[in-house]
C-alpha cells in the first residue's frame, strides 16, 4: 500500500523560480554595496533576501523598492517590479547599476503590495510578519526629488515569474 499527499497553491511561481529571481535582487544589492559599503550591511542583505523571498513567493509583493533619501526626500530609487504575465522575456545579468551620488543617504525598503495582500485579515498579516527578519508595516507616502527620472534598466526572467528593474 502506498500513500501520497499533495498541496496546491494559487500562485504559479515555483520555489526555485522565486529563489533564482530573489538571488538576482540580492546580487544587485551586493553589487551596489561594493561601491557604497556604508549604506547597509551584509546582514541587511541577508535579512532582506529572506523577507523578499517570502513576499514574492506568497504573491504579496507587486514591487520591491530600495529608496535612498536625503533630508526626507527620495533622491534615487531602484524598483524591482514582480510580474507573472509573461511580458518579460529576457534575463539580464545582475550588477552594473547606473547609480551615483547616494553617499550620505539613508536607504529604505518599501514593498508595494498586491490585491492578494489586501484581501488578508490583520491576523493573517501579523502571522506573515512573524516569519520576517525585518519589521514591516504601513508607511507614509514617498516624497520624491524634483526631476527624478525613472527608466527601465534590466529584466530578470525565471520559468514562471518575471522581475522588471527600474532605476
Amino acid at each position: 500500500m502506498s500513500y501520497s499527499s499533495s498541496t496546491t497553491r494559487t500562485s504559479t511561481a515555483t520555489w526555485s523560480c522565486v529563489r533564482y529571481l530573489n538571488d538576482k535582487i540580492a546580487s544587485d544589492l551586493d553589487y551596489l554595496r561594493t561601491f557604497y559599503p556604508n549604506l547597509y550591511s551584509e546582514t541587511d542583505i541577508e535579512h532582506w533576501k529572506h523577507d523578499f523571498y517570502n513576499w514574492i513567493f506568497e504573491g504579496y509583493a507587486r514591487s520591491i523598492k530600495l529608496q535612498f533619501s536625503r533630508n526626507g526626500t527620495c533622491i534615487c530609487e531602484i524598483e524591482w517590479e514582480v510580474r507573472d504575465d509573461g511580458s518579460i522575456s529576457s534575463d539580464d545579468n545582475v550588477g552594473k547599476l547606473r547609480i551615483k551620488g547616494i553617499d550620505g543617504t539613508t536607504p529604505f525598503i518599501r514593498i508595494e503590495t498586491t490585491e492578494k495582500w489586501a484581501a488578508l485579515t490583520q491576523e493573517q498579516r501579523n502571522e506573515f510578519y512573524r516569519e520576517m527578519k525585518r519589521s514591516w508595516g504601513p508607511v507614509g507616502a514617498t516624497v520624491y526629488a524634483d526631476g527624478l527620472i525613472r527608466v527601465y534598466d534590466k529584466q530578470y526572467s525565471g520559468a514562471d515569474l518575471l522581475i522588471n528593474q527600474k532605476l
